[in-house]
């Protein structure tokens, strides 16, 4: 009579073994994943302090004190931006998150993947291609894409290029990075010819 419960207990503790080790690697996944996370952030961070620092922004000067120690101020970052209790001021954790914006900005451009510009363009599409990667910075790259260039005149591809450059969004250096509403302008200017063009084309084909 006693054989039943004990093979049923027996069954539960493996079943219970076997379930925690199915939720080990998960877990062990988190951890690495949240690991990475931080690590990306605090790249980020301590590229974009560089960045402003380069070009002689006012906006890190909050977080010198901060300088070398980019992971630590990432952990206060989370705790200030969840509403706990930090070591941030406000003003150093505003600096903190325009300074990992900026970061992000540019490693995002740097990891942007080459759009082949139309021969049409000529030697605009120099110009073109950086103005495609650094709108890919900002999470603008559908504004640019080659099927894009397709609809698109170089005559106005070339007014919206004079445009990104006048803007600094063509500038050597990474000033260009912090021209988060010059990059959206170009980018809603750049969306709205192309659906014009493409209208005036489904109009003509009535």
């Amino acid at each position: 009579m006693l054989e039943e419960p004990r093979r049923l207990e027996d069954q539960t503790q493996t079943a219970n073994s076997e379930k925690r080790a199915a939720t080990m690697p998960a877990a062990n996944q988190r951890d690495t994943q949240s690991v990475n996370l931080d690590d990306s952030l605090t790249d980020s961070l301590r590229r974009g302090c560089r960045a402003l620092s380069q070009i002689g922004s006012t906006t890190v000067n909050p977080l010198r004190g901060w300088l070398q120690k980019e992971n630590h101020l990432v952990a206060e970052v989370r705790k200030h931006s969840k509403g706990e209790p930090s070591r941030l001021s406000a003003e150093e954790y505003e600096a903190a998150v325009q300074a990992g914006r900026v970061g992000r900005v540019l490693a995002r451009a740097e990891h942007a993947s080459p759009i082949r510009v139309p021969q049409a363009y000529g030697d605009l599409g120099k110009h073109i291609e950086r103005l495609a990667t650094r709108l890919h910075g900002f999470g603008l790259g559908k504004a640019i894409t080659t099927d894009s260039l397709r609809e698109i005149s170089p005559s106005q591809m070339r007014h919206l290029v004079d445009n990104a450059r006048k803007l600094g969004l063509l500038d050597d250096g990474p000033a260009w990075a912090t021209k988060t509403i010059a990059a959206k302008c170009i980018a809603h200017d750049l969306v709205q010819a192309v659906e014009k063009n493409r209208s005036l084309d489904r109009g003509a084909l009535r």
